[in-house]
């Protein structure tokens, strides 16, 4: 076998001359032969052996370090080994050793238990116990690394393991040439959600009626029917629903989460110009999330880190997100942007979504609603549809009250009794204005009771005149306006009579203090549409990642430490990887070759760079 030989810890030279103080050292490390030990962790079983279900790894203490000091200045020798080798620094240090021939140099990582003087050396050489941190094979201190280039699915490169275990590549996978088919473009969508409340599956229009898609169908970048135009939310796709297709005043959709409103005076002004790390804000930002989007002034900044206790923003990244740096003063609003959404388009051959388009459908005329007013007109859904958002709900005696599509029914239907039934919308962030279009009611005698309102939680707001023929339907209208309210209810109540209240066309203005504000500039980017899987067929593993990227920007993977991150804004995108089974490694190498191959139909020109460490027993 090799001898070991000690090289450095923590950069330090321990075997031979330290220039940094002019000491020559002499460190020697008996071979680390063995594993570290397991803890298996059982389940007891009554009258039944136990089962395995997980184990415990336990730490790795090195043989012991011996150092001696050779030559050099005593004093300072002997204070340095301890600073470098204090047990009092909990941070793990790197610790490359050699073969005898200064070739293989590899490291561990670890921290030192103790530092102890051998007897009877007058303090000219110590021992040293180390523990390993994380992995406890050696890995190789340079990286091996070379570069796919790929210009067609199905194509294949050989990786060399020369090490004696395992290895965890980093793929850094760059879009170079646009895509056959694919989505060609990209647009990002922020949306300023303004309600100091959280509200769940809340219908928002993120174009706020403006994307220009009778332009873009023009162009030759969308198809006519928007089959194509699809919404991504942090990386991945959701359900949308299109308004006025093919016009200058899109609407676009989606049922999304939203939480309390958060923003920020600005405490320290930026320069179009200027470097920025940090941001510093002028009031609490506690409520902010640990990472995230910043919007200021229409420049969108990231940041990766936060510190409450002096209300700054750390890791930032400036004029993301296809934004330009713009000049921002003090007192300018931080705004969180708490839903990354994405549109993209321009795949001439795809057709409609395949996901559920109906679950967490708006219920209203999603051509005529805007994110101010929702329009139902003939838009109602049906009895036991419940998968709709913002229906109206039956409340009351309900009867033989139903919804019917282009209508819903208020049909107190009992004899000789007093029946109340009611239809009631409700919106958390406030309805100011209702506008009853288009209703009727009915009665089918002359005597008993009829009584109908349009109720908010300021109580009565018109009180619907009893019909006047008997049966014969008779149009009635009313246009509502009132301090905002939670809720708008229609009440019918009947007492020994038959009747019904429909409503048919119905317009409901909410509260534009409160409702969501689409910040969209529209500026579209070219888009790669990755949808890739790589296989390393010597095992049999595989990884698929799916993400919509923009050309010459990098996607990287850390198979060893599990990360995915979009170099384009710094950003954790792990919901954009699957894996082929449920081994705990991901992709790793095997010793020897082990052949990749990519597959992603369409591909024309993409480089993977390949990096891995060789990792070593001892």
């Amino acid at each position: 076998m090799t001898e070991i030989v000690p090289y450095t810890f923590d950069g330090h030279v321990i075997n031979g001359l330290n220039a940094e103080n002019s000491v020559t050292y002499t460190a020697v490390l008996d071979k680390p032969y063995g594993l570290p030990p397991i803890n298996p962790v059982r389940i007891a079983r009554q009258g039944r052996w136990s089962v395995l279900t997980s184990i415990n790894r336990d730490q790795r203490i090195l043989t012991p370090l011996a150092i001696a000091i050779d030559d050099g200045d005593f004093q300072t020798a002997v204070v340095d080994l301890h600073l470098w080798f204090s047990p009092e620094d909990e941070t793990p240090k790197q610790f490359v050793v050699r073969d005898a021939d200064s070739g293989r140099p590899r490291y561990v990582e670890a921290i030192c238990r103790s530092l102890d003087q051998m007897p009877q050396t007058a303090g000219r050489a110590f021992v040293a116990l180390l523990e390993i941190h994380d992995d406890v094979r050696f890995r190789a201190t340079v990286e091996d690394s070379q570069v796919w280039s790929i210009t067609s699915t199905g194509q294949t490169v050989n990786v060399n393991n020369q090490g004696e275990d395992d290895a965890y590549p980093t793929l850094t996978i760059t879009p170079t040439g646009a895509k056959t088919g694919g989505f060609g473009y990209k647009q990002w969508m922020p949306v300023d959600w303004i309600f100091n409340g959280a509200e769940t599956n809340y219908p928002t229009d993120i174009a706020g009626a403006a994307l220009n898609t009778a332009a873009l169908v023009s162009g030759g970048k969308m198809q006519a029917d928007g089959d194509d135009l699809r919404v991504y939310l942090n990386g991945a796709e959701i359900p949308r629903w299109l308004g006025n297709m093919n016009t200058s005043t899109t609407r676009i959709w989606c049922s999304l989460d939203w939480s309390t409103n958060q923003t920020t005076p600005l405490k320290t002004a930026i320069g179009p110009g200027d470097t920025v790390l940090t941001i510093d804000a002028d009031s609490d930002i506690s409520g902010f999330p640990s990472s995230g989007v910043l919007l200021i002034n229409g420049e969108a900044f990231t940041y990766t880190d936060k510190n409450d206790s002096i209300n700054r923003f750390l890791g930032v990244t400036r004029a993301m997100r296809e934004t330009a740096a713009g000049n921002h003063s003090v007192n300018d609003t931080i705004k969180w942007i708490q839903n990354d959404i994405w549109i993209v388009y321009g795949n001439s051959t795809i057709g409609a979504p395949s996901y559920d388009t109906t679950n967490g459908r708006p219920v209203f005329d999603v051509d005529a609603s805007t994110n101010d007013l929702w329009s139902y007109e003939d838009t109602w859904g049906s009895d036991g549809e419940t998968y709709w958002s913002k229906q109206w709900v039956l409340g009351g005696e309900t009867v033989d009250s139903g919804m019917y599509g282009t209508y819903i029914e208020l049909y107190p239907y009992e004899d000789f009794s007093d029946i109340t039934t009611t239809a009631r919308l409700t919106n958390a962030l406030g309805i100011v204005r209702s506008n009853f279009i288009d209703a009727t009611k009915l009665v089918e005698s002359s005597t008993g009771g009829w009584i109908g309102y349009v109720k908010t939680t300021n109580g009565t707001e018109y009180n619907i005149p009893a019909p006047t023929v008997a049966n014969t339907e008779q149009s009635w209208s009313t246009d509502e306006i009132f301090s905002s309210s939670s809720w708008v209810e229609v009440e019918c109540t009947t007492s020994q009579r038959y009747g019904y209240i429909r409503l048919k066309d119905v317009d409901i203005y909410l509260n534009t203090s409160n409702t969501p504000n689409s910040l969209a500039t529209f500026t579209e980017v070219g888009n790669y549409d990755l949808e890739s899987t790589i296989t390393n067929q010597e095992t049999g593993d595989a990884i698929t990642l799916k993400f919509n990227m923009e050309l010459n920007e990098d996607m990287i993977i850390d198979t060893k430490a599990k990360t995915v991150e979009y170099s384009a804004d710094n950003s954790s995108q792990f919901q954009a990887l699957s894996l082929n089974n449920t081994r705990r490694d991901w992709l790793p190498l095997k010793p020897g070759v082990n052949t990749l191959r990519f597959d992603d139909p369409g591909t024309n020109n993409v480089t993977i760079i390949v990096k891995h460490r060789k990792r070593y027993f001892f």
